[in-house]
Order: C-alpha cells, then sequence, then structure tokens
C-alpha cells in the first residue's frame, strides 16, 4: 500500500482500499461523510460473504439510502447516519486506518492518504466512533 496519493492517483487510491476491504475476515466500518452509491459498486462488491459491513456517514445523499436498501437484502450491511461526525476512518477487523479525503473524491483532484495507525490506538479510537454508532439513526439493515 503506498499511503500517500498524488491528485490523479485515484486508480492507486482505490486498488489498496478494495484490497484492504477485500482482505476483511469479520467485520468492516467505515466512517465518511460523502459517500455515493459508487461506493457500493467500487468498493462493497468485492467484500467477501459473512464480513459485517457497517457505515456512519452524516448525510444521506442521492440515491444511497436505496441502493443500501438493496445491498441489505442480501448483504450484512447497516447504514446510519449521525451529523456527529467528520473524520474518514476505516477499521477492518482490529486494524484502523485514516482517510484524508472523502473515499468517493481521494485522490481525483488533490493529493492525500490512507494512513494504517498504530494497534495500540484502535481500541480508544474505535470505541469513540462506536458510541456515535450506536446513537445514529439507522438508514438501511440487514
Amino acid at each position: 500500500m503506498r499511503g500517500g496519493y498524488d491528485a490523479g492517483d485515484e486508480y492507486a487510491f482505490y486498488k489498496d482500499l478494495k484490497d484492504i476491504l477485500a482482505g476483511a475476515h469479520r467485520d468492516i466500518f467505515i466512517v465518511d461523510n460523502y459517500l455515493n452509491t459508487e461506493f457500493f459498486d467500487l468498493y462493497v462488491a468485492p467484500i467477501r460473504a459473512g464480513v459485517s459491513l457497517r457505515i456512519l456517514t452524516d448525510q444521506v445523499r442521492g440515491n444511497l439510502e436505496s441502493v443500501a436498501k438493496k445491498y441489505a437484502t442480501s448483504l450484512s450491511v447497516e447504514l446510519r447516519s449521525s451529523s456527529h461526525v467528520h473524520d474518514r476512518l476505516i477499521f477492518v477487523d482490529q486494524r484502523y486506518w485514516t482517510v484524508g479525503q472523502s473515499i468517493k473524491d481521494a485522490a481525483k483532484k488533490k493529493p492525500t492518504y490512507m494512513v494504517e495507525l498504530s494497534a495500540a490506538l484502535v481500541p480508544a479510537v474505535r470505541k469513540i466512533y462506536e458510541d456515535l454508532w450506536s446513537k445514529a439513526a439507522v438508514v438501511a439493515k440487514s
């Protein structure tokens, strides 16, 4: 994984994130305020059957709700909304990455990063977002 992506390196970012998500064994928890339906086609489709996927976003825009509901009929997917989130985080099993830009625009016109943080930070950071998750409004659920 490169970790840093120049403007125009959309494919490198896509490939690295897709590989991270496809490698999940138990659960994926994504926090990102600007997701769109393309997220499901590009990143959710390759996830192994049986892996739990949770997505926390600020506002549900466009057809995101209807696409999430379609995925939730056959995969373990839950989408929730909360106005208390801002960061972009990816939790996969017991690992954790932070992302500079929203996944939908990452490395499109501006440089960005996706950096794995220390395993020692995972419990504290995850607790913060699990608490937000527990209070968020359910939008779509398997």
